[in-house]
């Protein structure tokens, strides 16, 4: 069994976030109308961030399960978009920093991944996690948006 701290790598020692807010979105079965994902998305496209730890997906994810995204144009496969597992630091317009950890859930290895982020957190500082989840469930649009807040 790989120790926590073999499942990613820090890209730098560079942090002084003062207990940050970290965001997190693992997406898999949570993710109804991949609205985690496209939230997480937004953010990294419309906020200046960095990369601070990478996660090594091959001992963790089912490829033959969920197989990556692959592009194949007229007679060969041109490109595939291998899934990553990272932790960003964010910067909203206001300067304020937060973390956001996005990428898929992984398929094994759930109490190392588990250990691994609580290494994270602690390195960092969190002071408080936010999930970014979408839960399928059937009701109608024009209800009330709900919030389901848990410990």
């Amino acid at each position: 069994m790989r120790l926590p701290e073999d499942l990613y790598t820090l890209h730098t020692q560079d942090v002084d976030f003062g207990g940050p807010v970290m965001l997190h979105n693992l997406t898999g079965f949570l993710d109804a109308g991949a609205a985690g994902r496209l939230a997480a998305e937004h953010l990294l496209a419309a906020l200046d961030h960095r990369t601070l730890a990478t996660f090594e997906l091959d001992d963790l994810m089912d490829y033959r399960a969920r197989r990556p995204r692959t592009l194949f144009v007229a007679d060969r496969y041109t490109s595939v978009e291998m899934p990553e597992l990272a932790l960003h630091e964010i910067t909203d317009l206001a300067g304020t920093k937060a973390l956001l950890l996005h990428g898929p859930e992984p398929d094994h290895g759930w109490a190392a991944v588990t250990a691994a982020v609580l290494q994270l957190v602690q390195r960092f500082g969190v002071r408080m996690a936010v999930g970014m989840h979408a839960i399928p469930w059937p009701a109608p649009h024009t209800r009330p948006v709900g919030m389901t807040a848990h410990a």
